[in-house]
């Protein structure tokens, strides 16, 4: 995966929708997309409540990439880390607005109870009063959701840190896999739409950024070396390689060849 630091801000909340019980086959399908293959609970909403249904998120600066079968690139990265979730079985949403309502529900029948019932004086004290008041205890209702993180505000400088590592059973081992990225990247088609877009050459918009360093790793998890690749400066087609005390030139084809474990972007205008 890749993340977007530091003050990249994701609009999750705003993101987050409820929407109505789907299928047993969407069910299925909600539990392959977020790869927890659970059943989870029935997540029964209480006290007679439904799902709320939200309008659905305006979308994105830019039609959202889909990368191709067999794609690795920051870009298909950034889009998988984007996508939009289906939160079915445990992983439910807890509408707080349904729970709310659930309890404003479940509150009148608890009083007519406690109105119908014979008085002690022994017990009847103002904590027990308001006890009644306020019902049963209503556990949170949960419902089918749609989640998505999107970046609502754009850094000046972008860090795309790639997960070198994989974990099986108690062991780890460094991943090699090659990961494409370009000079330019634009971030639009992983922005909210209320994001402000950039104009560039023939009235084209976008929220681009310019890659001006890479840090690789070679070695292996256990140990290795850290080399930089630098960038001459803004608008530089000029590339060094940094080894330590060890500089030297480098091309753009031998950057994009490279197997980058950092990429840093600075934002373009």
């Amino acid at each position: 995966t890749a993340t977007a630091a530091p003050a990249a801000d994701f609009a999750a909340p705003e993101n987050t929708t409820a929407v109505p019980a789907p299928d047993a086959s969407s069910a299925a399908a909600a539990d392959d997309v977020d790869g927890t293959g659970s059943d989870g609970a029935d997540g029964k909403a209480g006290g007679g409540a439904t799902a709320t249904v939200l309008p659905i998120p305006t979308g994105t600066a830019a039609p959202f990439y889909v990368p191709k079968p067999g794609e690795c690139s920051a870009a298909g990265c950034l889009s998988m880390f984007c996508q939009e979730e289906l939160l079915t079985g445990n992983n439910m949403y807890a509408c707080g607005e349904c729970t709310r309502r659930a309890r404003a529900l479940a509150a009148p029948a608890a009083l007519s109870s406690s109105a119908g019932s014979a008085p002690d004086s022994s017990s009847d004290t103002e904590d027990e009063k308001s006890k009644a008041a306020r019902g049963p205890p209503v556990p949170p209702v949960l419902c089918p959701a749609r989640k998505q993180m999107l970046i609502q505000r754009t850094p000046q400088i972008l860090t795309l840190h790639f997960k070198r590592f994989e974990q099986s059973h108690f062991s780890l081992r460094k991943v090699d896999t090659h990961v494409t990225f370009p000079l330019v990247l634009d971030l639009a088609p992983v922005c909210c739409s209320s994001c402000p877009l950039s104009v560039f050459e023939e009235g084209v918009t976008g929220v681009r950024y310019g890659l001006y360093g890479v840090v690789v790793h070679s070695g292996r998890l256990g140990g290795g070396h850290y080399v930089c690749c630098v960038r001459g400066g803004m608008g530089s087609s000029e590339w060094s390689g940094i080894s330590d005390s060890s500089v030297s030139k480098m091309t753009e084809a031998q950057v994009l060849a490279s197997e980058a474990y950092i990429l840093f972007y600075e934002r373009l205008h």
